[in-house]
Parts: C-alpha cells; sequence; structure tokens
C-alpha cells in the first residue's frame, strides 16, 4: 500500500492549481472565463478585502463587460461563496486522499496535516480569505460555509479521537489540540518563503513530529 507520502500533496493541489494561482496577479487569459473572474476576485479580495473590493474591479482586472461578469456571477456575494466553498470542498477532498491510503488513526492524521500545510502554504490567498469573510456571508451562506469546515475539522478528530482510544495518544481535549494544530498552520504562508533553507515537505514533517511529541501516550 502506497504512503501518504507517496501521493506528494504538492502533486494533489494540482487539482485546481489552474483556475486560483496564490502568487500571480496577471490572469492568464487562457483560461475560461468563470476561472479567470475567481482567480481576480482572489487576487482583490486578498489585497483589499471583500468590501473593499467590487465587481467593477473585477471584470477590469478580467477585461470583461459587467454583462459578462453578472452571467456567471448575479453578485458579489456568490462570488465570494464559490471561493470560500471551493476552498473548503478541495480540502476535504485531500484530506479524504491522504487518508484513505492510511490504516492506523496516527498515519492518517499526519498524513493530513502534511496536505493541510501543504495546501495553506501554496494557496494562502484562498484561505485567508475563507478564514477572515466569514463575517461578510450573508446568515444562510455562513451557515453553509461553517458546516463545511465543521465537516473538516471532524475528519481530524475522529482520528484523533480515535488514537486516543488506541492508546496511541494520551487524553487531551480535541478542540484545544485542533485549535492549536490549525492556529499553527495557518501562520505557515506568513513565514514560509520558496527556496528557502527548507523546503515545504521538511517544514510540514516538522510540525508533523512537534505535534506527535506533543500528543503521544
Amino acid at each position: 500500500m502506497p504512503s501518504a507520502r507517496s501521493l506528494n500533496p504538492g502533486l494533489a493541489l494540482k487539482i485546481r492549481e489552474s483556475e486560483m494561482s496564490s502568487t500571480a496577479t496577471s490572469i492568464p487569459i487562457h483560461l475560461p472565463t468563470i476561472e479567470r473572474i475567481r482567480s481576480a476576485a482572489v487576487d482583490l479580495m486578498f489585497e483589499r478585502g471583500f468590501h473593499g473590493t467590487s465587481m467593477r474591479d473585477v471584470a477590469a482586472r478580467v477585461g470583461i463587460q459587467m454583462s459578462s461578469l453578472y452571467h456567471h456571477y448575479p453578485s458579489k456575494q456568490s462570488l465570494l461563496i464559490d471561493i470560500m466553498e471551493s476552498t473548503m470542498n478541495d480540502l476535504i477532498g485531500l484530506a479524504k486522499q491522504v487518508m484513505d491510503v492510511e490504516s492506523d488513526p496516527k498515519s492518517q492524521l499526519g498524513a493530513a496535516i502534511r496536505m493541510h500545510v501543504s495546501y495553506h502554504a501554496q494557496r494562502s490567498k484562498e484561505n485567508f480569505i475563507t478564514d477572515s469573510e466569514l463575517r461578510s456571508l450573508d446568515e444562510v451562506a455562513r451557515a453553509s460555509v461553517v458546516a463545511l469546515m465543521d465537516r473538516y475539522s471532524a475528519m481530524f478528530r475522529k482520528c484523533l479521537v480515535a488514537g486516543q482510544k488506541a492508546g496511541t495518544f494520551r487524553s487531551a481535549d480535541p478542540s484545544v489540540v485542533l485549535a492549536a494544530l490549525f492556529g499553527t498552520i495557518s501562520s505557515v504562508p506568513t513565514w514560509y518563503k520558496p527556496g528557502g533553507r527548507l523546503s515545504l515537505d521538511a517544514i510540514a514533517d516538522e510540525i508533523v513530529n512537534m505535534f506527535f511529541i506533543g500528543i503521544d501516550a
């Protein structure tokens, strides 16, 4: 059975890499219009925030008419919802992918943490928007996105609790443990530099090792 490491989370992220780049500010003209719109919106909302970005700004960045923009997205809210739901669905799908090839809770949790680190470093703009703009959603949309966040967190919690029951991990409050883990990983994009002293895989390994030192029985 292949290990989660052999999947290379960086390769798995290519699933949607052509849709939204976390670093590029120019919008490739060969992409379908809806993908160019989403990419432009990610860049602008990361730079200016949701309320500081207008639909006219997005249309200008893409180089399309307002009528074309509204054909794909009837409102700025619908554009934000698409970005946030796409991000969470990506994370859920990738977590399932790397967990499914492992057979024990510790290996599953380690694989999911490595994926989470890789995703946050490579897709920092989408993650920043998803984390910071919940307040900008209407009540129904916010509930939908929060449900996806809870579903994602539950995948980690399930592994953690299973490991505790098996005696692999020491007893600790899962909510506190996961809040500390996700908080640590969320900071990675603020200091990680591609081509730096440590590769992204090495950084992910360090975080996994530190995490397990803290919870191993």
